[in-house]
């Protein structure tokens, strides 16, 4: 899980997760700080492969 800041301009951070499947779920803030329930952002076995030093610039 981690903070996305403002993704469209609304004023307000993201956190985006991914799950036990490797899905990547975003969770938009609201103005009275709270979330609103989850999106899915891409499907099943998206993460996997994928940790920071694999998306480091060679």
């Amino acid at each position: 899980m981690f903070g996305a800041g403002d993704l469209n301009g609304d004023g307000f951070g993201y956190l985006l997760t991914v799950d036990g499947a490797d899905a990547l779920w975003r969770y938009d803030g609201t103005a009275g700080g709270t979330l609103k329930a989850r999106v899915l952002v891409f499907g099943t076995n998206w993460a996997t492969g994928r940790t920071p030093s694999s998306l480091s610039p060679s």
